[in-house]
């Protein structure tokens, strides 16, 4: 009974570090709160809307393991796009949305990104 007891824990430490650390891909979110349609890192919170379009999530997932995500996110879904302005923006042609920018700040228990972005192909 206390080597099952102590395999249990060790399974339930190895699954934590694996939603902490490991890359496990990135969902559509879309929220009556939110004016657009966003694809985040999965195991997020929607928190809030702020200045019409900069979204706030919290996640379980390590500063390290979003940041990597958002890489792998621009990459995959995103064009690149240059604004009159000279500034490089990313495109999603599918949901319509100009990503700005992210930022991913470290907490405890939940560390919290914020997705600025823009609706239509504008920048």
């Amino acid at each position: 009974m206390f080597k099952f007891i102590k395999m249990l824990i060790l399974l339930v430490i190895i699954a934590g570090l694996g939603v902490l650390l490991l890359p496990l891909g990135s969902v559509e979110y879309k929220d009556p709160e939110m004016a657009g349609t966003l694809r985040v890192p999965s195991f997020a919170m929607f928190e809030k809307e702020c200045c019409s379009y900069t979204a706030t999530f919290k996640s379980v997932r390590s500063e390290w393991a979003l940041k990597e995500e958002f890489k792998r996110i621009k990459e995959e879904y995103y064009v690149d796009k240059v604004c009159a302005d000279g500034r490089t923006v990313s495109y999603d042609e599918k949901n319509q949305v100009v990503l700005e920018g992210y930022s991913v700040m470290a907490g405890f228990p939940f560390n919290t990104f914020t997705v600025t972005y823009n609706l239509g192909s504008n920048c």
